[in-house]
C-alpha cells in the first residue's frame, strides 16, 4: 500500500496549526516559514508588485493566526486553504486598485 504524497507535510501542518491555535507562537512561526515563500510568489504573480504581495501575505497569515483554533484537520490541506486565501486577498486588492483608477474621487 502506497502512502499519499505530501501526507507527512500535511500532518505536520495540522500539528503546527493546532499548536498555534492554542497560542504557540513558535509553532505559528514554523508554519509560516514553511509556506511564506510560496504564498509570496502566488501574490507577486497576481499583483506584480513585491510590496503589495508582502501586504497580502501578511494579511493572509494574520487570518491564519486568528483562525488557527478553528482548523479541522482532514477536511482540507492547510496549504490549499492558505493559497486560496492569498488568491482571494490578491483579487480583492486588484479590485480596490481598479476602483481607485475608475473613481479617483474616493
Amino acid at each position: 500500500m502506497q502512502a499519499k504524497v505530501g501526507t507527512d507535510e500535511s500532518d505536520e501542518d495540522d500539528r503546527l496549526l493546532a499548536q498555534a491555535g492554542r497560542g504557540d507562537r513558535q509553532a505559528f512561526s514554523r508554519l509560516a516559514d514553511r509556506h511564506i515563500d510560496r504564498a509570496h510568489r502566488v501574490a507577486l504573480r497576481m499583483l506584480g508588485d513585491s510590496a503589495e504581495a508582502e501586504d497580502v501575505v501578511q494579511d493572509a497569515f494574520l487570518r491564519v493566526w486568528q483562525k488557527a483554533g478553528d482548523w479541522k484537520p482532514g477536511r482540507a490541506r492547510f496549504s490549499t486553504w492558505l493559497y486560496r486565501v492569498v488568491v482571494n486577498l490578491s483579487v480583492d486588492r486588484q479590485r480596490k486598485h481598479q476602483r481607485r483608477r475608475t473613481n479617483p474621487i474616493e
